[in-house]
């Protein structure tokens, strides 16, 4: 039985290590990264990797009681890595909001969440998405918004 459970780990061990490098595909990567705005959203590019985001804008006010919509697309035609969609607050860094989608080899992906805002107290916060491909590009893009209190 204890074989067993030997091999069974190392079986783990090896499979974690090999999924761990088997993400890596290409490590020359371009630092450039690019932001335009438009009246759709705000499109951040860099490489393949890109994404176009329609909701929050810069500075918007969400009373309290309402959803404060995160809405765009994120595209990369070799497939993406990684996501993170965070809200933290603007003074403390405070973690209100987290998503970590699975994008794992997506090609494509419709980026649409809601947080509820039920601050007590009126609070500057930070709506913060980023994207990653298999070729370590990252790009993040980071609105300041208002969350109303009570």
């Amino acid at each position: 039985m204890n074989q067993i459970k030997k091999n069974i780990t190392y079986v783990l061990i090896v499979s974690i290590i090999a999924l761990g490098f088997s993400c890596k595909k290409d490590s020359s990567t371009s630092n450039n990264s690019s932001s335009t705005t438009s009246v759709t959203g705000v499109t951040v590019t860099k490489n393949s990797l890109s994404m176009t985001i329609s909701n929050p804008s810069e500075g918007q006010v969400i009373n309290n009681k309402t959803n404060l919509r995160i809405q765009g697309v994120a595209k990369d035609v070799n497939g993406m890595h990684e996501c993170a969609i965070v809200i933290t607050t603007l003074t403390k860094g405070d973690t209100l909001y987290q998503q970590y989608p699975m994008v794992h080899d997506v090609t494509d992906y419709t980026i649409d969440f809601s947080y509820l805002n039920a601050q007590s107290i009126t609070t500057n916060a930070v709506v913060s998405l980023t994207f990653s491909n298999h070729n370590s590009d990252v790009i993040t893009k980071s609105f300041n918004v208002v969350l109303k209190g009570k």
